[in-house]
């Protein structure tokens, strides 16, 4: 598939970020920077593509899809715990969870250990959503690495992974892990 106008700008601009980083920081080499913002559109151009193709036409979107598919993964747990491991801001969290419980998907209830907590859990709604979701998810992931063979995608995934793992000494999912189950008592 050829570029659009607007890859190839960015791939136009690139160049040129490289050239002007290379003359403002002559004593460095501007590969970092460029890597990064790659790294960054690649990320941004991967979230539209699913949140356009799979979420946007469930009447979901990609963040809400991420809540459920974390509260699928681990189980009942708290909001703070989801900002934590999705990386998203405690408000916007709380938006989420307030979307999604109007739709039926997660329920909210205080915790029986302490009742000054809350815990967000899917709903049989949620897991069907999370369900009807999968296959198109995966569709997308597929479309947007379409073009990598089989092993240059292992190595993509083993570079990001080591990427995250230098950044983080413990990861917000370890810690998760590591903490007492919340879920009710059967």
């Amino acid at each position: 598939m050829p570029p659009s106008q607007a890859d190839s700008a960015a791939i136009e601009y690139q160049s040129r970020m490289g050239e002007a980083l290379s003359v403002l920081v002559p004593n460095r080499d501007p590969a970092e920077s460029i890597a990064v913002w790659r790294l960054v559109r690649a990320a941004n151009l991967a979230e539209r593509l699913v949140e356009s193709t799979v979420h946007r036409p469930r009447g979901r979107t990609w963040a809400s899809f991420r809540v459920l598919i974390a509260l699928r993964s681990i189980g009942p747990t708290e909001p703070g715990t989801l900002a934590e491991i999705l990386d998203i801001a405690p408000p916007s969290v709380s938006s989420l969870l307030s979307t999604l419980e109007k739709a039926g998907h997660i329920t909210r209830r205080p915790d029986p250990t302490n009742r000054r907590r809350v815990i967000v859990e899917l709903t049989s709604s949620g897991n069907e959503a999370v369900a009807d979701s999968m296959a198109a998810q995966f569709d997308g992931e597929s479309a947007f690495l379409h073009g990598l063979t089989p092993e240059e995608i292992a190595t993509l995934s083993v570079i990001l992974d080591k990427l995250l793992r230098l950044r983080w000494t413990e990861s917000p999912l370890d810690r998760v892990l590591a903490r007492p189950s919340t879920s009710s008592p059967d």
